[in-house]
């Protein structure tokens, strides 16, 4: 059965992991300086140390914490719980001890010499016990001194109880005697208030505004109610409603009986009558004509009571007029008077409630007298009761020599100065951002790796050591170029035309850009392509020199206009091979790359190739790269391991994409190949050039 494949996750800790204990390997191999010295200074310090040591005496005392007596209903001397311990302590060891002890010593020996002691005090881990120790010189004088501190401590605690509980009763005394003159106060001004008011006819008073001011707004409600309806209302839709009431009131009861004394009856009775003249007449037109006499009557008649409708309609909206000025006048009066209800109202709550806080500070007062005078009695029982909770478990034992092992304290030394020499170069590498491997650049970059080019001691020596040859015995170095070469053969494009015009920067100078550029050249010239290998560098440009050539004019002079391109071409002793090389220099370089000729050259010469290898300038150090960039399919950029600031990196790729650069990959330069992420030096077996012949399995047997 296969077994299941790592994870991805544990895989990319896995190379994390490593590549992050090779950058520690590689930082104390560069750095080794920094462990060493932090350790000698550590040795050398506690060596010091040592050999100043004389011979010390410690005597030992506790201190043990007791119950307290705990009366009922009484508030004895407390402590402060939360940091009661803590508190102790640095009594124990403050100066103002220390210096009565050294008195007292004084004074009960004066045949020991004083010298100088050093006190500890600590709390026994889950007990209510205080272990002291004094150190010094002077065995008898340390002994002494102990029992001195134990005895002044004790005695300065019960000092402080007394000067507090003092101090307490007299700021109690204090604060009984103001609150009984303010008793007083309150009583004199409460019988003064009795005297100018009745507090039963206050009560009285106030019930009775209460039903009066609740009735007149409920009288008010109503006539704003009707004030409403007949300000929304016409005449016409007042009457017709009054004519409704009115023909209800006649359904319900006999007619004669009903006094058809208001508008309402009249205009129900008229209407009645004009119905009755409507409905003879209609009657009569069947059999009459409109100019019989007795139809001109009848439409007199009409006429008439609808005269009368008329009269009764004027007349009730002069009476709902009227009524709606009534209730006006009724509702202002009302206002008035409520109003004024209301703050006869407000005058008897103001004095009730006088009344009422009178009454309620005075209980206040009383309840606090009350209270101080408690604390006073509590206080007193308490001063009267020995309340320390501290006393001596044990006095000063005999002091004993101390003993110290010298070795122990060099190695002491020896493990501080060396953490702090871990500490110091832990600070170095979170401040160093260069990059040592595949894995950390990818936690900076996002784009693609085309390649790793391992480190080799001689192209830093020699230049022209670097270039590949036919049969170069470097095979992990070779390899790494044909792996850029493929990786630029067969990257996934967004269009179908793949770069020929290859542009090669770096950050920085000192990257190796030139010798990467001619051996991707030469590379790329091995698998049979026609490749121009072009000096774009044209302030350092030595790409001539490393092909030993001599190049009187190059770019330069074709960029200027003094010749053509095809006329500057030179052999390289690579077949496939061409190079144009830098040219002459002028004074402006840069201004040769933003003439209109430019492109048009870049163009004639990607034609005229299989692909075309453009060596040029730093990004940061000049502007002629950002300038040329954008007439060439593609760049990649170089940057050389353990060399290059990922901050200026960042930077020069930023300059790029904002000139619209294509930036097809990064190239890594100087590679460790003891990097575990590094897998060509892992198979040198396949290098060998003669394949390892079968045995003869016949002659064998």
């Amino acid at each position: 059965m296969q077994a299941p494949a790592p994870s991805t996750s544990f895989a990319g800790w896995s190379a994390t992991f490593f590549t992050r204990l090779h950058r520690y390997k590689m930082l104390l191999k560069r750095r080794w300086y920094v462990l060493a010295l932090c350790g000698s200074l550590g040795l050398a310090y506690q060596a010091y140390n040592v050999s100043q040591k004389t011979t010390t005496y410690t005597s030992t005392g506790k201190l043990i914490i007791s119950g307290v007596l705990n009366l009922q209903d009484s508030n004895l001397h407390k402590e402060q719980g939360i940091n009661f311990f803590g508190t102790q302590l640095e009594l124990m060891r403050s100066a103002d001890v220390r210096a009565r002890a050294s008195a007292r010593v004084k004074a009960l020996h004066p045949d020991l010499t004083p010298s100088y002691v050093d006190l500890q005090a600590v709390q026994s881990p889950r007990t209510n016990i205080f272990i002291l120790q004094a150190t010094g010189a002077d065995p008898a004088y340390v002994q002494a001194y102990l029992d001195a501190c134990l005895d002044e401590y004790i005695r300065m605690r019960g000092g402080m109880r007394d000067d507090l509980s003092q101090n307490t009763l007299a700021s109690l005394n204090t604060q009984r005697v103001r609150f009984t003159s303010r008793i007083n106060d309150i009583e004199d001004k409460l019988e003064e208030f009795h005297k100018t008011h009745n507090i039963v006819f206050l009560e009285q008073q106030s019930e009775a505004m209460v039903k009066r001011l609740s009735d007149e707004k409920n009288k008010l409600a109503d006539f704003k109610k009707e004030e409403r309806l007949l300000t929304l209302m016409s005449s016409d839709q007042h009457l017709d409603k009054q004519v409704q009431e009115a023909s209800l009131a006649t359904s319900e009861a006999d007619p004669n009986d009903v006094p058809l004394l208001t508008p309402a009856m009249d205009f129900l009775r008229e209407k009645k009558k004009l119905d009755r003249l409507v409905a003879e007449k209609q009657r009569l037109s069947k059999v009459l004509k409109p100019a019989h006499p007795k139809m001109q009557n009848f439409d007199q008649l009409i006429q008439l009571q609808q005269e009368e409708l008329d009269l009764i309609r004027r007349n009730s909206k002069e009476s709902m007029k009227n009524r709606r000025e009534t209730i006006t006048l009724e509702i202002r009066n009302l206002e008035t008077q409520i109003t004024e209800l209301e703050k006869e109202a407000s005058e008897i709550n103001a004095k009730k409630n006088e009344y009422e806080r009178i009454k309620r500070e005075l209980e206040r007062a009383q309840a606090e007298q009350d209270r101080i005078i408690g604390q006073m009695q509590r206080v007193d029982v308490g001063q009267k009761l020995d309340q320390e909770i501290i006393s001596v478990l044990n006095r000063a034992t005999p002091a004993r020599p101390n003993t110290f092992s010298a070795t122990t304290s060099l190695v002491q030394g020896l493990l501080v100065g060396l953490a702090l020499g871990v500490g110091i170069l832990f600070l170095l590498d979170r401040i160093d951002d260069r990059v040592n491997s595949l894995t950390e650049l990818r936690d900076h970059l996002q784009e693609e790796v085309l390649g790793q080019i391992p480190l080799d001691a001689n192209v830093a020596q020699s230049p022209e050591s670097g270039l590949i040859v036919p049969e170069d015995p470097r095979h992990i170095y070779v390899e790494s170029f044909r792996n850029v070469r493929s990786s630029l053969l067969y990257m996934e494009l967004d269009t179908n035309e793949r770069p020929k015009s290859l542009l090669v920067t770096s950050a920085i100078p000192n990257e190796g850009k030139s010798t990467f550029s001619t051996n991707l050249a030469i590379t790329m010239a091995f698998s049979g392509s026609r490749v121009l290998l072009i000096d774009a560098d044209l302030r350092r440009g030595s790409l001539d020199r490393s092909f030993k050539l001599n190049a009187d004019q190059g770019l330069a002079d074709c960029l200027g206009g003094k010749a053509k391109w095809q006329d500057l071409i030179l052999k390289t002793g690579y077949d496939n091979l061409e190079l144009l090389p830098r040219g002459n220099t002028p004074g402006n370089p840069g201004e040769l790359f933003l003439q209109s000729n430019t492109s048009e050259i870049f163009r004639e010469i990607r034609d005229a190739y299989d692909y075309v290898v453009v060596d040029s300038a730093p990004v940061l150090a000049t502007d002629d790269t950002p300038t040329l960039a954008p007439s060439i399919d593609g760049t990649i950029f170089l940057l050389r391991m353990s060399h290059t600031s990922m901050r200026l990196v960042t930077n020069a790729l930023q300059n790029l994409y904002q000139r619209q650069v294509n930036v097809l990959g990064l190239a890594m330069n100087c590679v460790n190949t003891q990097l575990p992420e590094y897998y060509y030096y892992q198979y040198q077996e396949y290098y060998s050039s003669r394949p390892q012949q079968p045995q003869d399995l016949s002659k064998k047997s």
